[in-house]
């Protein structure tokens, strides 16, 4: 070949060279694409493993666009606009952090997603994850994320009540005569807030329904003689006279003894220290039904015990779905300053909304006044002073 035509080819080539279309510009918040764009990029070599699920939807608010990863594309849906499905260019995720990119003939979207919980704008209901989209270079869009099929918890049914009101309070007895007759005590009964209490049972309350004026009913924890059981049981007053029912028992009826002094109310069984395993036991309960009112309030000091407020110490319990204790024997009652404080040994078995479980053992610490002229009943009463709790495998 002559020289000059050498330097005609070379010529043409440069020429090629130039006239040849420039790579396309990535969208504005979109990644560069991956050198083959039919198949997700792989994820950086120093990555954490990802917490987030490989189908996912992510859905926004005004405006409102869903997008849903699945395999190797992107569905992309929105109030009057047609459906596209995008091919995915690259999918990287890092530990609770994922982006995906994806294009089509008419653009591309970018879906970003978070393991933080999420909480729709809108409607309120919770989602377990946070998403956010970039459509055809517009956004971001906030939003939130889940697999697919998720359905958001139902709202919780009201909490009932777990306190018997004070019309039934007090101490009932046979008769007028067997109020004023220690050896009669085998047949008192004493109805406190939280409890009916027997010559040798104890039947905690669980929940109460009011059944109009003058009755209420019970859903009750027994423990007595060596066994425990659940009973309903209604409480139903005339007067003086308070009638006590079910469909396992024939009514019983006691007449109000007058005590003239709150604290009297208050039991020698209330004051034992077996009493203060059914605190424990109590305060199981009441977070396992979500009750968290009544669970603050057997902390000493109307709660103040536990260093939080009502409404900290619930947020506390958010996560939890169910509850369950195992409670021991309690040690020998110590005195201080005017106070008994007991220990009870536990053993705590919890479930997290998301299946975690979690087991817990240690102690908790329980007070009451002893000694003390004036004291109320409520401070006669054992409560939570103090738990030592350590994680469990």
């Amino acid at each position: 070949m002559r020289p000059s035509r050498l330097l005609l080819a070379a010529a043409l080539a440069v020429l090629a060279a130039c006239d040849a279309e420039p790579p396309a510009e990535p969208a504005a918040g979109e990644a560069p694409a991956a050198a083959d764009a039919t198949a997700p990029a792989a994820a950086a070599a120093d990555a954490a493993p990802s917490r987030l699920p490989a189908a996912v939807t992510v859905a926004t608010n005004e405006p409102f666009w869903q997008a849903a990863i699945a395999g190797t594309t992107v569905t992309l849906t929105g109030v009057d606009s047609p459906r596209r499905v995008l091919r995915i260019g690259s999918d990287i995720a890092d530990g609770g952090q994922r982006r995906v990119a994806a294009r089509d003939d008419a653009g591309s979207v970018v879906v970003e997603i978070s393991d933080r919980a999420c909480v729709n704008d809108m409607s309120g209901a919770p989602f377990p994850f946070s998403g956010r989209l970039t459509i055809d270079g517009r956004g971001p869009f906030a939003g939130c994320a889940a697999p697919p099929g998720y359905r958001p918890p139902a709202e919780p049914a009201p909490a009932l009540a777990t306190s018997i009101p004070a019309r039934f309070l007090g101490l009932w007895a046979a008769d007028e005569a067997g109020c004023r007759t220690p050896p009669a005590s085998i047949e008192w009964l004493r109805v406190t807030p939280e409890a009916l209490r027997f010559h040798e049972s104890l039947g905690a309350v669980r929940a109460v329904r009011p059944r109009g004026d003058d009755a209420v009913e019970l859903d009750l924890d027994f423990d007595g003689e060596g066994q425990q059981w659940q009973a309903t049981r209604l409480l139903r007053r005339t007067g003086d006279v308070l009638t006590l029912s079910g469909e396992d028992m024939p009514p019983i009826s006691r007449t109000r003894c007058a005590t003239g002094d709150e604290a009297a109310a208050v039991s020698e069984a209330e004051k034992a220290p077996a009493a203060a395993r059914d605190v424990v036991r109590r305060y199981y309960a009441a977070i396992d039904r979500r009750d968290y009112g009544t669970a603050h309030a057997l902390w000493a000091d109307d709660g103040r015990a536990s260093g939080q407020s009502a409404a900290a110490f619930a947020n506390g319990f958010a996560k939890t779905a169910r509850t369950r204790v195992s409670a021991g024997a309690p040690g020998r009652p110590e005195g201080a300053a005017g106070s008994l404080f007991v220990e009870v040994p536990v053993e705590v078995d919890a479930t997290l909304d998301d299946g975690t479980r979690q087991r817990f053992a240690g102690r908790y610490v329980l007070k009451r006044a002893n000694g003390v002229p004036g004291a109320s009943a409520e401070q006669l009463r054992w409560r939570i002073a103090r738990a030592d709790l350590t994680p469990v495998p």
